[in-house]
């Protein structure tokens, strides 16, 4: 008995205390609108400027994210004149190649649905970026792990945001020299088009820090990315392109918000979210909520490379097997096409027959391009 008062009692226990956290919903999430999401930054330096105008939908709306079309997006001095008008360049996406921006002026962004609204940032001032020091990795039992170094000898720059964009090359797990094309093998043309690939993905997480109470404005081992061991990012070459920028108090503290809420909630020990307020305001509507935070920063970049023969152990395995398919079985294994053919073979026992393997272990291009990126060595 005593052992089951217990039971009750720690059931009671825990009840309470998750009774004690009270359920919010902040408007983004509950309210019935659509409301306007706006990511990018002026730069304020070489390079492009881009913004990606999305709506909000409720947690219940099993629809995709809608991008914002044929939206009129501007930039603007201090002044009200006009600096550049950016190209639509579908799915939400609006660019320029270039700014000729004043980093002695501030500058906003102006921004015209289809629809008839209007929405304007705050005047944004141009910070600089210091050069990214070094971007260098390290390798222990749990993977490969990705830092960068940076530091501002002025001391001005304090507030730090970083992205990347990876790249690697992959191959099949078998090179194949055949074709099965209408009911007979032919020799394939050039067999390393579909053994060797390469695949990219941009960086989703928010990764931020800052100086604002060292007395030296240097930061070291910012960790930027982790690839697990044995993933096939690293199975051949691997590169990452890192991008650094200088923003203010007020857009790290708004990104930092938004990653507590997007990376950070799940338990009852987490904090509640928090309703993300940017500096973007619905001129049409003064009392519509808008998603975003822009800023106008300088960029720079460093890329490093990693080949497998780097790391020992790396351990990476495909998990493909080969079969082996005798000549009164072609048409059954290869007509169908989810197996390829790789090359002749002679099994003992069994005689003279081809190789093969699921698409997948043969085709690289089902999962990345065959095309060489310009950078790659």
């Amino acid at each position: 008995m005593k052992h089951w008062n217990k039971i009750l009692l720690i059931l009671l226990l825990t009840l309470t205390f998750f009774r004690c956290k009270d359920r919010y919903d902040p408007p983004v999430i509950s309210a019935p609108n659509s409301f306007l999401v706006v990511e990018g930054f002026i730069n304020a330096g070489d390079g492009p400027t881009s913004f990606h105008l999305t709506r909000t939908a409720k947690l219940d709306d099993t629809s995709h994210i809608r991008p914002e079309s044929s939206a009129i997006v501007t930039v603007e001095n201090e002044a009200g004149t006009e600096v550049s008008h950016l190209s639509d360049k579908g799915n939400g996406e609006y660019s320029s190649d270039q700014l000729n921006i004043n980093p002695a002026e501030k500058y906003l962004v102006r921004i015209r649905t289809n629809e008839g609204k209007e929405y304007v940032s705050d005047l944004l001032v141009a910070r600089s970026t210091p050069k990214i020091d070094s971007v260098y990795w390290r390798y222990d039992n749990d993977g490969l792990k990705i830092y960068a170094n940076t530091h501002d000898p002025s001391n001005n720059s304090r507030y730090y945001k970083w992205n990347y964009s990876e790249t690697w090359e992959f191959h099949s797990a078998f090179i194949s020299s055949l074709i099965y094309e209408n009911g007979r093998l032919i020799p394939r043309p050039v067999p390393s088009l579909t053994y060797t690939c390469w695949q990219s993905l941009a960086s989703t997480s928010i990764i931020i820090n800052n100086t604002a109470g060292l007395s030296g404005d240097v930061v070291n081992l910012q960790p930027i990315n982790f690839i697990p061991r044995g993933s096939d990012k690293v199975s051949v070459k691997y590169s990452i392109l890192v991008t650094q920028q200088t923003i203010t108090k007020e857009a790290y503290q708004y990104l930092l918000k938004m990653k507590k809420n997007s990376e950070e909630l799940g338990t009852i020990f987490d904090p509640q979210p928090s309703e993300l307020k940017g500096n973007i305001h619905c001129v049409t509507v003064p009392n519509e909520l808008v998603v975003g935070y822009l800023y106008s920063s300088s960029v720079k970049q460093k890329r490093i490379f990693v080949s497998n023969i780097e790391l020992p152990d790396w351990n990476y395995f495909s998990g493909c097997t080969s079969i082996f398919v005798p000549p009164d079985s072609l048409e059954f294994y290869f007509g169908p096409k989810v197996f390829w053919p790789i090359e002749y073979v002679n099994v003992p026992g069994r005689g003279d027959g081809v190789s093969g393997a699921v698409r997948g272990c043969i085709d690289c291009t089902m999962f990345g391009t065959n095309i060489k990126p310009s950078f790659w060595p």
